[in-house]
């Protein structure tokens, strides 16, 4: 899976997820938000990005998922990095989730 790292924002600690893009950089998101993926050329740029998306998910009130559909979600990025080529894209990980 993702490698993990956390953020301080304000008084919070984010947990985010993130990983090599196959077409160069980074791709990520936030333990509690991971419906919303951003993208960076660096961690750094990605840092900065999902710093940007936190605070538009917090001004348009996007709640957290629940503990157990980020499980779910885990497995199902498990799922695509040990055999990418099976899912053409996330609709076909929903789906296999029952997302």
């Amino acid at each position: 899976m993702g490698l993990r790292k956390t953020m301080k924002v304000s008084e919070t600690e984010l947990e985010y997820v993130y990983f090599q893009a196959d077409e160069g950089g980074y791709v990520g998101y936030f333990k509690d938000f991971p419906q919303h993926l951003t993208q960076g050329e660096t961690i750094e740029e990605l840092e900065e990005m999902l710093l940007d998306m936190f605070e538009c998910l917090l001004e348009v009130k996007v709640e957290p998922v629940s503990e157990e559909e980020s499980v779910m979600i885990d497995e199902a990025v498990m799922m695509c990095e040990k055999d990418p080529s099976s899912y053409s894209d996330w609709e076909d990980v929903r789906k296999e989730m029952g997302l």
